[in-house]
Order: C-alpha cells, then structure tokens, then sequence
C-alpha cells in the first residue's frame, strides 16, 4: 500500500519547484506536491489528497528551513492567492523562475540550456509595480461588501487593503470605493446565488504623471446606480482622468466583458514606454509593469543590432505597445492583431506616434495568410498564454526570416514552440524579465537565429 494516503502525516524533504511554485517531493516513487515548502526544506507535512499518480500535502510544521526563506511583507500573503515567492528572498526567488523556465524547456521541449545560460533582467520596482488591477466584488456569507482579491487555492474574496503590488495612490482609490460603495447601496455580485450588480472593480494608472482610469464590472447596462459613487469619487480625488463601466451580464463569468461605457472624463487613457506614447482603453491589452517593459524592449532592440533597414513583423502586437518602440529604429513595421479594440488603439497610436513605416492589419493568425506580407527580416512574437498556433509556426518556417524574437509569459507552451521551431532554427540567447516580482509568473525572451543549410 502507498504510504501517501489521505490523513497520513510524515516528514518530508522538498527536491524541486514545480511551475505552480510547490514544493515537490519524492516518496517511495511516488509525487508529493506541497504548496509553501522550499527546495531542501524539511517539513512535517499532512497528506490532503491522494491520487493514483501524485499526491497534495499542506505543512503542519517547517522542522529545517532554507536559507533563502524570508517574512512575508505583505500582511495579506497567507491569504490572498496573488502573490507565491514573497516568502523567498528576491535574489533566490529569481533564481527559481529561471530554474523553473529551464526545466521546462527540458521536460516539455527537449531543449537543454542550462541555467547559469540563462540572461536575468530583474525588477527595478518590486512593489507598488502595477499600472493595472482588477479586483473581484463580492457578496459575503453574511451579505457583507468584499472587494480584494481571490483566496488562495478558492473563489471566495478577501479583503486586500495594504497590497503591495497595487500602486500607492491607485490604492487609496480602491480602498475608498470599497469602503464607499455598500453606503451607497451597491450589491456585490453573489457567487452562489448568482446575483448582483457590481463583479468589479479596477484601475488603469500611468505611473509618469499618476493619471488614472477607473473600470467598474457590471452586471447590467443600467450604471445609474454607480452615480452617487461617481459624485463622491469625482469631488475627493483629481488623478482620475477616465471613467468605464464594463458590462457583462453572464452569471458565469465574472471578469470583464465585451461591451464597455465610457461614463466621464477622457475616452482613452495616455501611456508612455520610452519614447513612445499610446492610447488604451479599458480592455485592451498592456504590460501590467511600465518599467520592466520597457527595460524587455530594451533588450528586444540590442538583440537586434544589424537588421535595422528590413522589415519587421509584429505578430499578436494589440494596441502597438513594442511595435511602436520598434518604429523609429525600423525601415518598416507591420502590426497583426485580432482584436478590434486593439486595433483601433494602434491605428491611433500610429497617429500620435507619427509612425508612417507602420502598418496596421486586423486579422486571426490561426487563419491568417500572413506570407503575403513583405517579408521580414526580423519578426518578434509576443503570443497569448497558449503560444503560437501550428499554423502560424508553419508559416513562420515558409518565410523563413533571418531572425525571430519570440516573448512568453509560458515556458510551458514556449517549449513546445520551440521544439517545433528547433528544425529550423536554434536559441541563441534566452533571458528570463521579471515583470511580475513576488510571484511565479516571469516573460521569457528568446533570441532564434535561422540555421544555415
């Protein structure tokens, strides 16, 4: 019989991470997965589910910790579910995402490139980092108004008031809402019971000059009961620059929706990456860390020394946030995104950015025929969670360009992009930004250069 049956407590020793950031363990053969527990960490460790394959424990108690453990500085952290390295040192814990990245690579894309191989662009702001947040709205137990984040490992919402990802004075923004919006009668959206009025809450934040974009989540298309808020919040605080309500009325689905309102002030947000300058709206996509993003074009552009008179495609570009970095350094840019609204942006911030050599293209890059275009010198990816399709990879191989620099915020689906990539291409520098500090989550930048046959 296993020895990992439900119940059962014994000491244990962590090997590894695995990629949710638990402690990874080996009984008799067998996996144990512990969230919180270090790598060579000792712990007494409870069995809370035994399955055929693998095993989950939870720590009754830490008997040898690592060196690299730390105090958590967020007095939320054993609670909330949005952070999972606060508790390793900075150093260490950047250690372990490139750790994590490499050990992808070679489990899921038969790609050994060790990790002391592995660039590290660490964050130059480690708190107070985010210029975007959207925080859940629920109903309570008890019928009280929480506003926070999501509890670890569940759906229930706790109260996140001295967050440390938030920005300072976005902060004071969500804290008052929170607190504000039950006296004036707004219901929370009820998880069971399926409902409410108000899903969300959230803000868009441009960190140069503090301006700001409030997005509330709503259930209905009737936002006169967000007024009297609306007045309050307009009279006490003057960064808010936009106001959004965002509809999405399906009881089974919480986060944002398709059809937003424009409520009050501005009807884009102004965002800055170096020189550049963009507009977004509510729901388009931006790189949640201004700083370390454009500390990755920064990279993007060294990788690319000698290209700078060929053309360059963006492909997955959304509102244009590295294509218009890359215009002024670029003979000619071509942007290819599907979303409507993103598209839209770009084409305004081709506008604003004087950006003649870009062009703009509306298309789905699992259909699109995208060997119709100039061909590139360079192309640079920066796909969703789920990687490049197997069509678009194809085409990739068609056109073979010289160079292709390919962003992920996945190195589970970035190695199976590359081992489908490694015929015809090979790694020539991989860099590990992290953009998202305290937690698991870091963008991989590769640098693929064409073999010669």
């Amino acid at each position: 019989m296993s020895s990992l049956q439900k119940g059962t407590i014994l000491d244990i020793v962590a090997d590894d991470l695995n990629s949710s950031c638990e402690g990874l363990c080996r009984v008799n053969g067998q996996i144990l997965f512990v969230p919180g527990l270090l790598p060579g960490e000792k712990a007494c460790v409870k069995i809370t589910e035994a399955k055929k394959k693998y095993a989950r424990g939870t720590i009754e108690k830490i008997i040898d910790k690592a060196h690299f453990r730390e105090e958590p500085a967020c007095p939320h952290y054993d609670q909330c579910g949005g952070c999972d390295f606060m508790h390793i040192k900075y150093d260490k814990a950047l250690e372990l995402k490139a750790h994590i990245v490499a050990e992808n690579l070679k489990r899921l894309g038969h790609i050994s490139w060790g990790e002391k191989k592995i660039k590290k662009i660490p964050a130059e702001n480690k708190v107070h980092y985010r210029n975007k947040f959207i925080l859940p709205v629920r109903e309570g137990e008890k019928g009280e108004f929480l506003c926070g984040a999501f509890k670890r490992g569940a759906r229930s919402v706790v109260p996140i008031p001295q967050c440390l990802t938030q920005d300072l004075a976005a902060r004071e923004v969500m804290n008052y809402i929170a607190e504000k919006a039950p006296r004036y009668g707004i219901r929370p959206f009820n998880e069971k019971t399926k409902e409410g009025y108000l899903k969300g809450i959230g803000y868009r934040l441009e960190k140069r000059n503090k301006k700001m974009m409030l997005i509330f989540i709503i259930s209905s298309e009737d936002t006169a009961p967000l007024q009297p808020l609306l007045d309050d919040i307009d009279f006490r605080f003057g960064l808010i620059d936009s106001i959004y309500a965002n509809v999405n009325p399906d009881p089974a689905h919480t986060g944002m929706g398709g059809k937003s309102i424009h409520l009050g002030g501005k009807e884009y947000l102004d965002m800055y990456l170096g020189k550049a300058m963009y507009k977004v709206g509510p729901a388009t996509f931006f790189q949640i860390n201004s700083r370390q993003a454009e500390l990755m074009f920064q990279h993007v552009l060294s990788l690319l020394p000698f290209e700078r008179w060929g053309a360059v495609w963006d492909l997955y570009s959304g509102v244009g946030a590295l294509t218009f970095y890359l215009a002024s350094e670029f003979k000619r840019v071509y942007a290819v995104d599907v979303n409507a609204e993103s598209v839209l942006m770009a084409e305004k911030n081709k506008e604003r950015n004087f950006a003649d050599n870009v062009t703009v293209i509306r298309g789905n890059l699992e259909s699109l025929d995208v060997t119709q275009l100039e061909t590139p010198e360079v192309v640079v990816t920066d796909p969703p969670r789920s990687g490049l399709t197997e069509s678009l990879t194809a085409q990739l191989k068609k056109v073979c360009p010289s160079k292709i620099v390919l962003i992920s915020c996945d190195s589970a689906t970035l190695a199976r992009d590359l081992d489908r990539l490694s015929g015809e291409y090979a790694i020539k520098s991989l860099t590990v930004v992290d953009m998202f500090p305290m937690t698991r989550h870091v963008e991989t930048v590769v640098l693929l250069s064409r073999v010669e046959k």
